[in-house]
């Protein structure tokens, strides 16, 4: 009996398995579908340029450099950092 348990589990296992393996393929698959629809249907293997798609983020950290020195700040930009009247950083 025990033995039969132990199977119907095995199987279980290797079915469930088995079901998310087919599902993790299918996913890259569309992934993959879709970058090449994105890139105008080259492939990374064709040794063409990849240009950056994240425009966003271009100079970030030299904007987050600039904004934490403290030394570039006005009075009126300090006083609202640290909530104080204006004159305080004069």
């Amino acid at each position: 009996i025990i033995v039969g348990v132990m199977m119907m589990t095995i199987r279980k296992h290797a079915k469930k398995r088995k079901k998310e393996e087919k599902k993790r393929k299918k996913k890259e698959e569309k992934r993959r579908a879709k970058a090449a629809a994105a890139d105008g249907g080259a492939s990374s293997t064709d040794g063409g340029i990849r240009l950056a798609q994240n425009k966003v983020q271009a100079g970030h950290a030299r904007k987050m450099r600039d904004a934490k020195d403290i030394k570039n700040k006005s009075a009126a930009d300090m006083a609202a950092i640290f909530c104080v009247k204006g004159g305080f950083f004069k």
